[in-house]
């Protein structure tokens, strides 16, 4: 009888350790390694490579308040705007170094040329002939909690009603007003 206990708490053991062994191997497995390309924050976009002991790395215990200014449009008209892709490369950067959410301060900007991303697909098909390509990246990096706007001078430049910009994104009076705005309130600039 007590052959029969030891035997099974000893299967016991063996499954738990075994369990645990896998359970530590698939967490190394989802953490990239050196010199691989991942994107572990906005899936899909800003992929980013981490290096061991390079210069200026992100610090998990800054608080980086910046805002995005995104004026170029896509060099193909049917590709995202590479000014949101850094935005999403800056948070893959940020997740990669462990920087808390709450740290993390972003406001992205779109005028000149970029003003399209904001538009619906309708309106962008009617303008560009598809839609518009960056709707997904726009909902992944609102759902960051990236504050996004558009500048509203750009939209009445182009003669675009204010119906016709998506939601994720947050009409603003003018580009300007908004760099000048966060700017004055501490936010650091990062110009595409």
């Amino acid at each position: 009888m007590k052959a029969d206990i030891r035997k099974f708490w000893l299967g016991v053991v063996v499954v738990f350790c075994a369990l645990s062994a896998v359970h530590v191997g698939a967490e190394e497995e989802s953490k990239p390694r050196p010199g691989e390309w991942s994107s572990p924050r906005i899936e899909g976009y800003g992929k980013v490579k981490p290096f061991d002991g390079a210069a200026v790395p992100i610090r998990p215990d800054t608080v980086y308040s910046i805002v995005f200014d995104v004026r170029k449009t896509a060099p193909e008209p049917g590709d995202f705007v590479p000014g949101l892709e850094r935005v999403a490369r800056f948070l893959n950067l940020a997740a990669l170094a462990k920087v808390p959410e709450e740290n993390l301060k972003l406001v992205v900007v779109l005028h000149e040329d970029a003003f399209a991303a904001a538009l619906d697909d309708t309106t962008f098909h009617t303008q560009f002939g598809r839609i518009n390509p960056n709707l997904d990246l726009l909902t992944k990096l609102r759902e960051a909690e990236v504050e996004i706007l558009v500048c509203g001078q750009a939209l009445a430049h182009q003669k675009i009603g204010l119906d016709k910009v998506i939601e994720p994104v947050t009409i603003a009076t003018a580009a300007v007003s908004v760099l000048a705005d966060y700017q004055l309130s501490g936010y650091a600039l990062i110009v595409d």
